[in-house]
């Protein structure tokens, strides 16, 4: 369902801009659907949540970060 606030402030363009008001839904509807902080999703947008549900039933990685030192002779150039 569309944000009354978002009919009511363009209302005048569905009769003097329907291309200049299809443009701003469009945008209206991206934000809302993939950045707007959606309670219902635990305060996350809707991307972020989708990002975070596809991050935990992903595998992880084993490998462990490891610390090495520079080789000398490749730091002199050899």
């Amino acid at each position: 369902m569309l944000d009354e606030e978002f009919i009511e402030d363009r209302e005048w363009m569905l009769k003097d801009d329907l291309e200049g008001f299809n443009r701003e839904l469009m945008r209206y509807l991206i934000w809302y659907n993939t950045e707007r902080v959606q309670s219902g999703l635990g305060n996350v947008s809707p991307l972020e949540w989708i990002c975070y549900k596809f991050n935990e039933n992903s595998p992880q990685s084993k490998i462990l970060w490891t610390h090495t030192r520079t080789c000398p002779k490749l730091k002199e150039g050899l």
